[in-house]
């Protein structure tokens, strides 16, 4: 019977080492340029507000799916879809920090809202296959 009572007061002091977990998660945007700016959206509404990128919005922590939607002067607007991984919390047997992947990370490239001449199109690198390397 004693051993039973170490027993459940060791698993008792054990479960009190539980982090709850927390009440936000990161979505982190960067924009090739950088510079703009993002809203997150979740079914319309908004939720967060990226100015300017790169840059971390916080959203509630939840499996979700957000709409990021990126604008800059001289640019396309963007819209790109993200979801993002609750953050569970918690320790392990040790007591170390158990880090579970959460949040979301987007790359989001912008287009210019005019083409490019010609010659500053074989310019870009990796080129289109065929043309001809400007040196």
């Amino acid at each position: 019977m004693r051993r039973w009572l170490l027993f459940v007061a060791a698993t008792m002091s054990l479960s009190a080492c539980v982090d709850p977990p927390p009440n936000f998660v990161e979505i982190f945007v960067e924009t090739l340029p950088p510079g703009a700016t993002c809203g997150v959206l979740q079914n319309g509404a908004p939720v967060g507000e990226i100015a300017p990128t790169p840059g971390i919005a916080l959203v509630p922590n939840a499996d979700a799916d957000y709409i990021v939607a990126c604008r800059r002067n001289g640019y396309q607007d963007t819209s790109v879809g993200a979801h993002t991984i609750a953050d569970r919390g918690g320790r392990d047997f040790f007591g170390s920090r158990v880090h579970t992947p959460s949040g979301a990370l987007l790359r989001v490239v912008l287009a210019p809202r005019t083409p490019l001449p010609a010659a500053a199109q074989t310019m870009w690198w990796p080129p289109v296959p065929g043309t001809p390397r400007p040196y």
